[in-house]
């Protein structure tokens, strides 16, 4: 509310008004209204000097809102105009992580390992070993998402083993994505229950930090897990809420994620037609925004057991907004949710929406 009020003043105000918008606190309160954010520091970065500290930080964190939405395009411009000033060595190296992390949304894999590499070699000359670590657990995901997965592993357990009972706000973040990313590889290469055990733990540090950025996700991913145990009915509420969330952030990646592991609900539950017509919209969405399909997550795909329903006629186009897709797919969710037992029913309701 004081951001968008002072955008009236905003030549009056720029430098304090940047000095307000980077700071730590507002930068997490921000991120569950990431459109509003990048607007504001929008308007604030062009009343700013390029190449003063202040640019470079507003910079920074318009980098980290738009790598929030997965908009590489702009993630890319915003790295070129840093990478020509001079940067301390964190944020260098914060800057080659994102730089990294949209060449892998495009799946320009070589690259994006370099980049990540050359940001984890920044943070150690500055000496900023907790940097370092992101780093190091963002290739873990590159690895997996290309079938690396006992390199992924290891980096995972080195983390989490030095880690996962930290009290500091950021590496317990960290620790909870490495927990829900562990999940993932359990999930489509390993063991179900390993997969159970890392969502849990990681859906239940939101008792101790601030997970709200994490919870689409998170819970997309959980309602699939739980649905291969057995458990569809009384976990697709938690896909029908994130979709609503993910509807609300308008992310194209986020869109397509959330929407692959609903459909796992649905093919759980034997709506197979019903999950193949998005799966099959989304894949085309996924190579129209370049996000096309890893190897984990075509493993992923395959898992749903939907291979007899190529060829059908498809429901959507390329003209169908995703708004309406997930409409759709929000529609077979609640279906399943009617046809439950009362039972479970009464259990379906998460306690993070409470």
């Amino acid at each position: 509310l004081l951001g968008s009020a002072l955008l009236g003043q905003i030549e009056r105000h720029a430098d304090s008004m940047g000095a307000l918008m980077v700071l730590p606190e507002v930068q997490i309160h921000m991120q569950s209204l990431p459109g509003v954010y990048v607007q504001i520091l929008d308007a604030t970065v062009a009343h700013l000097e390029p190449g003063s500290p202040t640019w470079i930080e507003v910079q920074a964190a318009r980098l980290s809102a738009y790598a929030s939405l997965y908009d590489d395009e702009r993630v890319f411009e915003i790295c070129r105009l840093l990478f020509l000033h001079e940067m301390p060595p964190v944020r260098a190296s914060s800057t080659w992580m994102h730089y990294s992390f949209g060449l892998f949304q495009i799946r320009r894999w070589d690259e994006a390992i370099s980049s990540i590499q050359q940001a984890q070699n920044l943070a150690r000359q500055a000496g900023e070993d907790g940097r370092a670590a992101v780093c190091h657990i963002t290739e873990a995901a590159y690895y997996w998402h290309l079938g690396r997965i006992e390199e992924a592993r290891r980096i995972y357990d080195d983390y989490l083993t030095t880690h996962a009972d930290s009290q500091d706000f950021t590496v317990g973040i960290n620790a909870v994505i490495c927990r829900a990313n562990y999940a993932v590889i359990e999930m489509v290469f390993g063991d179900l229950q390993q997969a159970r055990q890392h969502v849990d733990l990681a859906y239940g540090e939101r008792n101790r930090f601030n997970i709200s950025r994490l919870l689409p996700n998170l819970l997309s991913l959980m309602s699939v897990v739980y649905a291969r145990q057995g458990e569809v009915h009384q976990r697709a509420e938690y896909a029908v809420e994130r979709l609503i969330l993910t509807f609300a952030r308008n992310s194209s990646r986020e869109g397509q994620l959330n929407m692959e592991w609903a459909c796992g609900v649905l093919a759980a539950d034997g709506l197979k037609v019903e999950a193949w017509q998005v799966m099959r919209w989304v894949n085309d969405w996924r190579k129209r925004t370049k996000h096309t399909r890893s190897q984990c997550e075509q493993r992923y795909a395959e898992s749903l057991g939907l291979q007899e329903y190529e060829g059908s006629n498809p429901l959507f186009s390329d003209q169908d907004e995703y708004r309406d897709v997930m409409r759709y797919l929000i529609r077979g969710l609640r279906h399943v949710q009617r046809t439950a037992p009362k039972h479970a029913a009464a259990a379906a309701k998460p306690e993070a929406l409470t």
